[in-house]
């Protein structure tokens, strides 16, 4: 009876979808940075389903007016991407770098995003990600974001010609 009743409410939750597939999150990402009007903050950590370092449509937003903020582990940040991040600043993108961080994480517009979280289960390194559309979970995970965004570092360009 309780199982009957269960089954008779609100119905799918449409404001939370999970993703395994990165070629799905990655189409998730694209459609979400797309539509944002003024506010994207990201925290990055490999692996990427949208490499984030050769992503036009980073630059592209930027460019559109949109406040953009990457969050990076400072630790697994390579030289080519450094130098890739010293091409987004240039366009507007403000970036800063952090020893670790907790989860993967984008925010769109205070009202969507993409969580990701490493599985467990495995051993070969694999997000899962949570993609959902409800402002009171992208408030908590903004707030998340400006915590680690208060304490990094600023990155400083590399030496040498820019990517």
């Amino acid at each position: 009876e309780v199982y009957s009743e269960g089954q008779e409410g609100r119905g799918t939750l449409d404001y939370l979808r999970i993703v395994a597939d990165p070629a799905q999150t990655a189409a998730e990402f694209r459609r979400m940075l797309a539509a944002t009007k003024h506010d994207y903050v990201e925290f990055l950590r490999p692996p990427y389903a949208s490499d984030p370092f050769h992503e036009n449509l980073i630059v592209e937003t930027a460019l559109r007016g949109v406040r953009c903020r990457f969050l990076l582990e400072a630790a697994t940040l390579l030289a080519d991407q450094r130098r890739t991040m010293a091409a987004y600043q240039a366009a507007g993108v403000q970036v800063r770098l952090a020893p670790a961080l907790p989860l993967k994480l984008a925010l769109f517009d205070e009202t969507e995003g993409l969580i990701a979280l490493l599985d467990p289960v495995i051993s070969r390194p694999n997000w899962t990600s949570v993609v959902f559309t409800h402002a009171g979970m992208a408030e908590a995970m903004k707030m998340l974001f400006e915590q680690h965004w208060t304490t990094g570092e600023e990155l400083t360009p590399p030496s040498g010609p820019t990517a």
